[in-house]
């Protein structure tokens, strides 16, 4: 699962240059949020506890890298509807 997660690495490390501060708070807050929710699901649920595969930090890394990073200095970022096509 790591072999995953370093492969994502260059991706993550552009994202963070092309959009600054805020793209990494929205990774970083992403990744603890799934391995935190993994963790607490698993303890509820009296199950193994399994966070330490990776698997929760790929899930919170893809989502993180999926979200748009709205642009704070000038009000919300920009609004997309998803189904229209832009030439």
């Amino acid at each position: 699962m790591y072999d995953v997660i370093i492969s994502l690495l260059p991706a993550t490390f552009f994202g963070i240059y092309q959009f600054g501060f805020n793209a990494f708070l929205v990774i970083t807050t992403a990744i603890i949020t799934a391995v935190l929710s993994e963790y607490l699901y698993q303890r509820l649920m009296k199950l193994p506890i399994t966070i330490k595969d990776g698997s929760a930090a790929i899930t919170g890394l893809l989502l993180a890298l999926r979200n748009e990073v709205g642009n704070h200095e000038h009000g919300q970022g920009e609004h997309h509807d998803r189904f229209t096509v832009y030439p």
